[in-house]
């Protein structure tokens, strides 16, 4: 799952999101999707 930018930010801070994509990197870093683990929200959940 991508993570949102804005996400991402909030998380690690604009800088350091801004440093990672520069150096070409991936900023994500598996917050976003262990928190949102068992929620209708995670990644691949199927809303009924």
């Amino acid at each position: 799952m991508a993570t949102s930018g804005s996400r991402q930010a909030y998380n690690r801070g604009p800088g350091r999101v801004e440093e990672i994509l520069l150096q070409g990197g991936d900023p994500s870093n598996g917050y976003a999707e262990a928190v949102l683990k068992g929620t209708r929200h995670a990644p691949g959940a199927v809303i009924e």
